[in-house]
């Protein structure tokens, strides 16, 4: 297996670097003979998207950093805010200081997503289209650390998340956080 290749995890749903077999996100080693998910397999882990949270800030340095979170009736599925033109990807926008001074520059507005945005209707073509997008089950959800300015998700099998708004004032992170205390205050009387 190549170092370095892009390849989609099936123990943790979601693209990531692989290097020397292994991925970058749960540690586990993979195979490229490895089959995908199939549309049912993925449909049943995750079920059907209940909302759209918004657009959010992840922190990691390989994939696209800006991503729209999805909440499905199982999990979280974050999809980069990519545009494709014939077999490229392109970021849609980004927040890095070197666009805000261009577009400022040029004396362009940044683009805002609408604000009303329908989900997608199948998680897979979601998932197996979009480079850098991944699925969170809950259940594997342990812990939630708040701070104004971001939440770090702590997940079973996996690297912590690294959450921002990607504007303070958009009321998104809000509807992270009354998803993520829902779970967790509902797992916890699971232990109880």
């Amino acid at each position: 297996m190549h170092t370095n290749s892009l390849l989609f995890c099936p123990y943790c749903l979601s693209w990531t670097q692989i290097q020397n077999g292994v991925c970058r996100e749960c540690f586990r080693h993979l195979e490229l003979s490895q089959p995908d998910l199939s549309e049912s397999e993925l449909f049943n882990a995750s079920g059907e998207v209940i909302s759209t949270i918004g657009v959010l800030v992840i922190e990691r340095t390989i994939m696209p950093k800006i991503c729209r979170l999805y909440q499905t009736r199982h999990g979280l599925l974050f999809s980069p805010l990519l545009t494709r033109q014939q077999h490229k990807y392109f970021v849609s926008f980004d927040r890095t200081l070197a666009c805000w001074l261009a577009e400022r520059l040029i004396g362009k507005a940044p683009s805002e997503e609408p604000q009303s945005v329908n989900p997608p209707a199948f998680i897979y073509e979601l998932l197996f289209e979009t480079p850098g997008a991944f699925y969170i089950p809950m259940k594997k959800v342990i812990e939630a650390n708040w701070s104004a300015r971001q939440v770090v998700v702590r997940i079973r099998d996996r690297k912590e998340l690294v959450i921002k708004p990607q504007h303070r004032r958009d009321g998104v992170f809000k509807k992270l956080e009354a998803c993520l205390e829902g779970v967790l205050q509902t797992q916890e009387k699971a232990v109880l």
